[in-house]
C-alpha cells in the first residue's frame, strides 16, 4: 500500500482537522484518506516557515513513516518585507531536498502559494505580488525534475468569492474542500510516479 504524506503549516494541520469529523463530508464526501487506496497521513504545524518545518518533529515523524509520495505546503509563513523570492524557495526548496533524502520518497509535490485577504505585515497586493513570482519560479525550477512537482491549486490562485474566515488566512469550508480536491488529484496523478 502506498504511503501518502501531507506536510505543511496551519494550512495542513486545519484540512486534517476538518476531514477528522463530518464537517466538510457534504461538500468533500472523503475522510482523511481523501478516498484514495493509500495510508494516508497529515503533518502539519500550525504557523511553520520553511526553517522552523525543517527542524521540526513533524519532519522526523514524516521520515519515519517513510511516504512514498509527499505534498508540501510551506512558504505562505515566511512572505514578509524582511523575505524575498529567493529566500523563501531556498527555504523550499531546502525542505524537498531534505524530503528526497529519505529513501522510501520517490515523489515530492509542491503546493502554490495562494492569496490571502489579511497576511500579517504587509499589504494584501504585495502578499500576492509575492507569492506569484514565487509559484512562477517554482514552476520553472522543478519543471524538468524527475522526482518534483510543481501543482497549481486550481480554484484558490483567483478566487472568484470570499474563500477565507474571518481572519482572513485559513480557508472557509467551501475552500477547504477545494483544497483537499486538489491535493487529492496531486496525489493520485498517474503522470507523478
Amino acid at each position: 500500500m502506498n504511503k501518502l504524506a501531507i506536510v505543511g503549516h496551519s494550512f495542513v494541520a486545519r484540512l486534517e482537522d476538518s476531514l477528522q469529523g463530518s464537517k466538510i463530508r457534504t461538500i468533500f464526501p472523503y475522510g482523511k484518506d481523501l478516498g484514495l487506496d493509500a495510508d494516508v497521513k497529515y503533518f502539519g504545524l500550525r504557523g511553520a516557515t520553511t526553517k522552523t518545518y525543517l527542524n521540526s518533529r513533524e519532519m522526523v515523524s514524516c521520515e519515519l513513516f517513510r511516504p512514498t509520495r509527499v505534498f508540501v505546503q510551506v512558504g505562505g509563513n515566511d512572505i514578509s518585507k524582511n523575505s524575498t523570492v529567493i529566500s523563501v524557495c531556498e527555504g523550499i526548496r531546502d525542505i524537498v531536498e531534505h524530503l528526497l533524502r529519505i529513501d522510501s520518497v520517490n515523489a515530492v509535490i509542491i503546493g502554490s502559494i495562494f492569496p490571502r485577504r489579511k497576511p500579517r505585515g504587509v499589504s494584501e497586493d504585495y502578499y500576492y505580488n509575492e507569492a506569484r513570482k514565487i509559484n512562477n519560479f517554482l514552476e520553472r525550477h522543478y519543471a524538468d525534475h524527475s522526482r518534483v512537482y510543481f501543482w497549481k491549486l486550481r480554484g484558490l490562485q483567483l478566487p472568484k468569492k470570499n474563500i477565507f474566515i474571518n481572519d482572513g488566512v485559513h480557508l472557509n469550508d467551501d475552500a477547504t474542500a477545494t483544497y483537499a480536491r486538489q491535493i487529492r488529484m496531486a496525489l493520485k496523478c498517474d503522470s507523478i510516479k
